[in-house]
């Protein structure tokens, strides 16, 4: 499995910028963008309460950018997705 290689490699960092809000309007990456993005995230391979693999979740601040998500996006689907990563990280 490459999921714990990729995540101590920085890749959750990297997704944390593609799931943030745009600074200059506050605007989001395209559906799709969002959509592969949190299907990724559901389906990498780690153990999320490893302590590297949190320290590195928590570095990234993808928490953060997933709450936002679920509160505010509006297709149905992404909102259930971000909904189980919040269920997931918070065990």
């Amino acid at each position: 499995y490459l999921g714990e290689p990729l995540v101590e490699q920085g890749v959750l960092g990297l997704m944390a910028e593609w799931l943030k809000p745009l600074p200059k309007d506050g605007s989001a990456a395209p559906i799709s963008v969002r959509q592969m993005l949190l299907r990724a995230l559901l389906n990498l391979k780690v153990d999320w309460a490893d302590g590297m693999v949190l320290n590195q979740l928590k570095k990234a601040q993808l928490g953060k950018h997933i709450m936002h998500m679920y509160r505010t996006e509006t297709v149905p689907e992404n909102r259930l997705m971000a909904e189980k990563l919040i269920e997931m990280w918070s065990r």
